[in-house]
């Protein structure tokens, strides 16, 4: 009689042992090849035992092993690559093809001859659809040289790649789609990313026990990028992600997913958000703007991830040495502009957070000026309507003309 074995049995069943003998090739044969995505340590696989408990079988039998006989045993030594790959497709290739057809995937196992040519490099196996939809690629080694890659380790670790979850996974070339908002009057749009400006992960800026009150933790990103429609169209998009909380960095997914908070919104966020409804003009049009959840893979699962875009307006930023090179004439202009700025900025309910003279964008061809940098933004209240002198004084437009600080600003150098 025989055993009859279903889907999810087969996929249960552990790999039979490769049978050597003491003669067998020991390099480990690594090819150097550029890889553009970034590689993760593949830390456990709960979530594949999730997978497996959630999955709706098929009740299809897709083989039989006989009751006195294991058919499945191997009985073909390997000594190298070749024999390492002729095993994978009869024990893997072969057996989850019958899965995946019973559970009704369009997914197969082949070579790579077996698709138009793509291109000079041949991996040892790949999955690919009825329609040679090419979905995946394999390089198979192996398994006894020690000399692989490892983080310090005596054994080779796995490898996966993942969607996007966190800052990390944003690279030059990355799209990211923004959904349109008919509150902020912004259409739906696609964003490239050019290049990385900067990149800060703070983890643990809230330590438990923690007040409901203090803010999570947070990863942030600044990158250059374009609009996919409009290549022209230069923007900046800045990123943020909560980060785990103090001491908890390297605890179990399951663990971290404790802390998220998917709605919480960045303070900037909420700033650039009043601007563009109050159709303010001093500071930098926001382009785009969207707010998700991390996958599985993310510092904090489910926890928030925020997409700020805002148009790169022409222009430089001001520093103490360029503006005082400026004529009088010019940084009087500059000034004059600044009151109007900073007074609707304020009228819009946010301060920028921090004054600083690097935080001003002047454009002496059009005598356009612009107030940025609210990373650090917060709510504008009476004290923040500073005067026009306390205002010039704290960005740095006007100056003391002896060191040493005076109230009197009708004695500072214009």
């Amino acid at each position: 009689m025989g055993k009859q074995i279903w889907a999810r049995e087969a996929v249960k069943e552990a790999l039979l042992p490769l049978p050597r003998t003491g003669f067998h090739t020991n390099a480990n044969a690594l090819h150097l090849v550029l890889y553009k995505g970034e590689l993760h340590h593949w830390p456990d696989f709960r979530h594949v035992r999730t997978a497996m408990n959630g999955q709706q079988w098929s009740n299809r039998v897709i083989k039989l092993n006989l009751d006195t006989r294991d058919l499945d045993q191997n009985k073909v030594f390997v000594g190298d690559e070749a024999g390492v790959q002729g095993r994978f497709q009869e024990a893997i290739g072969q057996t989850l093809g019958k899965v995946f057809e019973a559970q009704g995937l369009d997914i197969q196992f082949a070579d790579f001859k077996c698709l138009p040519n793509l291109g000079n490099k041949v991996p040892d196996c790949i999955m690919k659809t009825s329609t040679n939809e090419l979905k995946l690629v394999g390089e198979l080694k192996v398994p006894w040289p020690m000399d692989f890659p490892s983080s310090g380790q005596n054994q080779p670790r796995c490898c996966l790649t993942f969607n996007m979850t966190d800052i990390t996974q944003i690279f030059k070339g990355t799209k990211i789609a923004l959904p349109g908002s008919t509150a902020l009057q912004l259409d739906a749009s696609t964003w490239v990313i050019d290049e990385k400006l900067y990149e800060n992960k703070v983890d643990g800026m809230r330590e438990p026990p923690f007040d409901p009150e203090d803010p999570p933790s947070v990863w942030e990103a600044k990158y250059l990028c374009h609009n996919l429609e409009s290549p022209h169209d230069q923007a900046f998009m800045r990123v943020y992600c909560q980060g785990p909380d103090e001491g908890t960095d390297f605890l179990l997914p399951e663990i971290r997913a404790q802390q998220a908070e998917p709605q919480y919104e960045m303070p900037e966020a909420t700033a650039r958000k009043a601007f563009k409804q109050a159709g303010c003009g001093s500071v930098p049009p926001l382009l785009g703007c969207g707010q998700s959840v991390q996958g599985g893979y993310g510092p904090v699962p489910g926890g928030y991830i925020t997409y700020l875009v805002w148009k790169k307006v022409p222009g430089l930023v001001l520093s103490r040495e360029l503006f005082w090179s400026f004529d009088r004439s010019e940084r009087d202009i500059i000034r004059h502009k600044f009151h109007l700025a900073y007074a609707e900025m304020v009228s819009c309910g946010w301060c920028p957070g921090g004054t600083a003279i690097w935080k001003i964008i002047w454009d002496s061809a059009t005598a356009g000026l612009w107030i940025n940098g609210f990373s650090s933004s917060f709510p504008a209240d009476d004290e923040d309507k500073l005067s026009d002198d306390q205002a010039l004084a704290s960005f740095g437009l006007i100056k003391p003309l002896v060191p040493g600080y005076s109230e009197n600003y009708a004695e500072w150098q214009r």
